[in-house]
């Protein structure tokens, strides 16, 4: 049982470092996106929650991506301390 929360806590640790590097890479790039295309017609501030409203079904696409990575992340780090 104890086994079984350490795996659980490391996985969840390493799920979150990368699910956040994720999100900071995907909501910079639509946010460059997003002004690149309404820099004239809106401003910064429109265009910031626009990229913000974009972000959830970017990273709901990029999600088994993430789970990969970060199970990739624990295994590896399982076999270098073990």
């Amino acid at each position: 049982m104890l086994l079984h929360v350490y795996f659980a806590r490391k996985f969840l640790r390493n799920f979150v470092i990368t699910l956040c590097i994720f999100i900071i890479f995907m909501f910079l790039i639509d946010l460059i996106e997003q002004l690149r295309k309404f820099a004239e017609t809106i401003n910064f501030t429109e265009i910031f929650f626009l990229a913000l409203l974009n972000l959830p079904g970017s990273v709901y696409q990029l999600l088994p991506l993430i789970v990969v990575i970060s199970s990739a992340w624990v295994f590896l780090s399982l076999a270098r301390n073990s």
